[in-house]
């Protein structure tokens, strides 16, 4: 259908072009004569420079026109397709604009440095998924996993699309985000199961798959067990092992089986691919048009640089942000305060009084509020009413907040707000909890990647120490906020801070149990109430530092070595043989 419109609009365009040539000669003719050269150079000049006007104008309105006109068609079967009351506009008409068909894969990526090097069997996500959907019912639980940012929502809401384009469909289809808090209502009131597949998006997300994912898969699983394919996505990190992901579904398949067919539906899992450089090429084409080319070299520098633009297209869809920015970017945090910066900028000039500081506060605040109350709410949404009182907090009236289409928080069709991904939450989150006092500071299980957030602040601080005061944050904060026990209560559980150089550097009060911390120097630091029960501390050098109230309990020593230290700490259990050299006491 899309196609058929493009064409016919291109023939019209040709005919329009032409006729508007046959005019200007007519006119000219008629008007002025074409009896001398020189008639006949200005005539031609003049045509010359109307067809290349209206060539410019075709060029720019087929560039930009053909993927608005697809972001509408997109986004009017989203808005009236099913369960699409459940995503704000603005994530619709995001997801649909621009988008490239992803591949998918057999093996994770995610454990793999570049996880563009994975030796897995590739294909075409839509072509194999649209075959498990409408094959036999070996493939009746499916489960797509991926990283933060690699586009599972991204894909459940194009595929419907794809779907309901089709004149011939042998199914309904359902999207529905996991993380609303009636799912279970919703699910029970689709008519026709037998004939509907189910997508269920972001698991992760769901209040109480967090607080128990077994028991809340089978309650799901039991809701849904008379539908024709079911179909869950879920962050890699949301189980802490690839055994830890389930397998059975505990589903008895009814009706004859083969003999070597067992007994249960089982989960089939697919991994989604990272973009290759086919993709990211096809991708900033159809952002950057031909006479954008120094943009789109510009922002091919950017994806050389920084894999992560090509491992989480959520991050390339930003890629404007960076190109109009001057900043330089190393790690993936700095993305996203590039990013939240352009927001932040954005939204300030819509209407007069809302400006950008308290409204990074504000965001801030909301995101804290947001991910501590999850459970509360049974979901990772603030309702409007619950925004007020907030947003008067920090002196933004809501009723004037205009969010844009490009905006990090969207609104749904009852009012809710959420962050347009979840990473934002989590990136806004980690700088609330710094900018936070340590006497409001809460004892919360913070998300893998708000712990990836905060590593790669720690690496970036760590390696700027020389050049002076310690900065963790990318924006401007005072001096008695950074310097002191920036990390406390920070959980840094499971990190990998190997061969990190701490000299100078506070980790007081932080939770580094069973991290990484191997090979790391710890000299004229402060350590102190820090918790390292189970981390691997081995071939490390402390200086200088206390050790009061230090808890090493079952963590690995081997081979460290303790210099010029006071303060006992605790060590229960400790593995290896460790040296101490002057102990003060």
């Amino acid at each position: 259908m899309l196609k058929y419109t493009i064409d016919k609009t291109s023939v019209y365009l040709i005919a329009f072009i032409s006729h508007i040539i046959t005019i200007a000669i007519d006119y000219h003719v008629v008007t002025k004569g074409l009896r001398t050269f020189s008639d006949w150079t200005e005539f031609i000049a003049s045509l010359f420079a109307v067809i290349a006007t209206l060539a410019s104008a075709i060029i720019a309105l087929i560039s930009k026109g053909i993927p608005f006109i697809r972001s509408l068609i997109g986004t009017y079967y989203l808005e009236k397709g099913n369960g699409a009351d459940t995503y704000p506009v603005g994530i619709l008409r995001n997801a649909v604009r621009y988008y490239i068909h992803p591949d998918c894969q057999n093996i994770d990526p995610s454990g793999y440095d570049d996880p563009r090097n994975a030796c897995a069997v590739t294909d075409k996500l839509f072509s194999v998924m649209h075959k498990m959907l409408t094959s036999p019912t070996e493939h009746k639980y499916i489960m797509l996993l991926s990283d933060s940012g690699m586009g599972k929502t991204s894909f459940c809401l194009n595929y419907y699309v794809w779907h309901q384009r089709h004149k011939r469909r042998l199914f309904d289809l359902f999207v529905l985000p996991l993380g609303i808090p009636d799912v279970e209502d919703r699910i029970s009131n689709i008519a026709k199961p037998g004939n509907t597949v189910l997508f269920l998006d972001a698991l992760d997300e769901d209040t109480l798959a967090i607080s128990d994912s077994r028991e809340r898969l089978k309650t799901l699983l039991e809701a849904t067990r008379t539908f024709r394919k079911v179909l869950v996505t879920c962050r890699t990190q949301f189980f802490a092992t690839d055994e830890e992901i389930p397998k059975e579904t505990g589903i008895v398949k009814l009706g004859p089986r083969a003999a070597s067919e067992k007994a249960q539906y089982i989960f089939h899992k697919i991994y989604l691919s990272p973009f290759s450089d086919k993709h990211v090429r096809k991708y900033l084409e159809k952002v950057y048009p031909i006479w954008r080319i120094r943009n789109r070299r510009k922002a091919r520098e950017f994806v050389e640089k920084i894999p992560d633009l090509c491992i989480r297209p959520m991050l390339l869809a930003h890629i404007d942000d960076l190109v109009n920015g001057n900043r330089a970017v190393e790690y993936s945090y700095e993305l996203y305060e590039e990013m939240i910066d352009a927001w932040l900028t954005r939204e300030e000039g819509v209407l007069d009084g809302i400006k950008k500081e308290p409204l990074r506060e504000f965001s801030e605040y909301l995101a804290m509020d947001i991910y501590m109350n999850r459970h509360i709410r049974e979901s990772e949404r603030v309702p409007k009413e619950e925004l007020a009182p907030l947003a008067m907090k920090w002196n933004i009236t809501v009723s004037e907040w205009h969010f844009t289409n490009r905006s990090l928080l969207n609104r749904d069709a009852y009012g809710n707000y959420k962050f347009a991904h979840r990473s934002f939450m989590e990136y806004l989150f980690i700088m609330g909890f710094i900018k936070t006092a340590i006497s409001e500071r809460k004892r919360v299980v913070w998300t893998d990647q708000m712990k990836i957030f905060l590593a790669d602040m720690i690496r970036k601080s760590v390696s700027d120490i020389q050049n002076g005061p310690l900065w963790i944050l990318p924006c401007p904060m005072d001096r008695e906020i950074v310097n002191g026990a920036l990390l406390h209560s920070a959980d840094l559980t499971g990190c990998d801070l190997h061969g990190l150089n701490f000299s100078n550097f506070s980790l007081e009060g932080a939770n580094l149990d069973k991290a990484d911390l191997s090979n790391c120097t710890f000299a004229n630091c402060s350590i102190q109430w820090a918790s390292f029960r189970g981390a691997n501390v081995s071939n490390c050098t402390f200086d200088g530092i206390s050790l009061s109230s230090v808890d090493f309990s079952d963590a690995d020593l081997s081979n460290s070595v303790f210099l010029r230290v006071k303060g006992r700490a605790k060590l229960d259990g400790v593995k290896g043989v460790f040296r101490t050299i002057d102990h003060r006491g």
